[in-house]
């Protein structure tokens, strides 16, 4: 990615980002069950990361795929 799709990459998700980290801190806060809540939030940061990536990959897909064939563009 160029540093231009990067930065509206970034400004598109910024508040989703935010409300994460903001719910992701306050949970972490609760005593004892906030030990445990750490390591689930940043798996679930890690699984959210991975979703972007495995997305922005089938859209960069789909788009190479459209400029390689376009009268042959999925309909289903």
């Amino acid at each position: 990615m160029t540093k231009q799709q990067v930065a509206v990459f970034m400004e598109e998700r910024k508040w989703d980002y935010r409300v994460f980290g903001f719910i992701a801190t306050l949970l972490e806060g609760i005593p004892i069950i906030g030990l445990v809540l750490t390591i689930s939030n940043r798996v679930g940061a890690a699984m959210w990361a991975h979703d972007l990536e495995k997305r922005q990959h089938f859209v960069a897909e789909e788009r190479l795929h459209a400029r390689a064939s376009p009268g042959s563009l999925k309909t289903e």
